[in-house]
């Protein structure tokens, strides 16, 4: 497993590749959220972006499936 480090002041701190997988992430969905918001449609990263709405929405339905309805009553 490849390890990345960087220098935090006089700490290091070992990233993993899945801790640095979750902040690409991260970084992604912040800036897709941006170039909407900011209406610089031509940059956003349709496909993907389109991916992980129906993913949400999957993952909506299952949870409803399970019978997790407190979650929805409360917002």
């Amino acid at each position: 497993m490849e390890i990345a480090v960087k220098q935090l002041s006089n700490d290091t701190e070992i990233l993993s590749d899945a801790n640095l997988a979750s902040i690409y992430y991260y970084a992604w969905t912040q800036l897709q959220a941006k170039l909407l918001r900011s209406g610089q449609l031509q940059l956003i990263d349709i496909y993907n972006l389109a991916e992980e709405i129906e993913d949400i929405g999957r993952a909506e339905r299952l949870e409803l499936g399970k019978g997790n309805w407190t979650r929805y009553i409360s917002r």
